[in-house]
C-alpha cells in the first residue's frame, strides 16, 4: 500500500534531514571521506540523529504494527523491492520515452564481500 501525503512528507523531511546532517559534518571536515562519515563507532551525533528520524519515518510508512524493522539490512532490502516493484512496468514496456538505452555499465557498487556490514547492523 502506498503511504498516506503526511507519511511520504515525513520520509521526504527525513530524508532531506539526512542531507543536510552530511553536508554540515563535511563543512566541519571537508577532507571526510563517505566511510569517514558512515564509521558507526565514528559518526557524528547529528548524522546518526538524521538517521535514525528517517528510518522511523519509513518504519511508520511501511512496517507493520508494532515492531517495525528488524535491522537496516531488512529495511534497505524492502524498499529496494519496493523500488522494483514501481520499475517494473518501466522496464516491460521500454520506459525510455523513445530514446535508446544506454549499455550497461559495470557497477562499482558493494561487493558482496562488503555486504555483511548491513547484515551485521553496523550501518543502522
Amino acid at each position: 500500500p502506498e503511504p498516506s501525503a503526511r507519511r511520504r512528507a515525513a520520509i521526504e523531511a527525513g530524508a532531506q534531514g539526512v542531507l543536510d546532517a552530511r553536508a554540515a559534518c563535511v563543512a566541519r571536515s571537508p577532507r571526510i571521506s563517505l566511510h569517514g562519515l558512515y564509521d558507526h563507532e565514528l559518526m557524528e551525533p547529528v548524522l546518526l540523529a538524521a538517521h535514525a528520524k528517517l528510518d522511523r519515518a519509513v518504519d511508520a510508512a511501511y512496517a507493520k504494527p508494532p515492531g517495525g524493522f528488524y535491522s537496516a539490512a531488512e529495511r534497505l532490502a524492502f524498499i529496494f523491492k519496493l523500488y522494483q516493484a514501481k520499475a517494473a512496468p518501466l522496464d516491460a514496456g521500454g520506459g525510455t520515452g523513445g530514446r535508446p538505452r544506454a549499455k550497461p555499465r559495470r557497477s562499482k557498487g558493494f561487493s558482496e564481500n562488503q555486504m555483511p556490514l548491513l547484515d551485521e547492523g553496523r550501518l543502522e
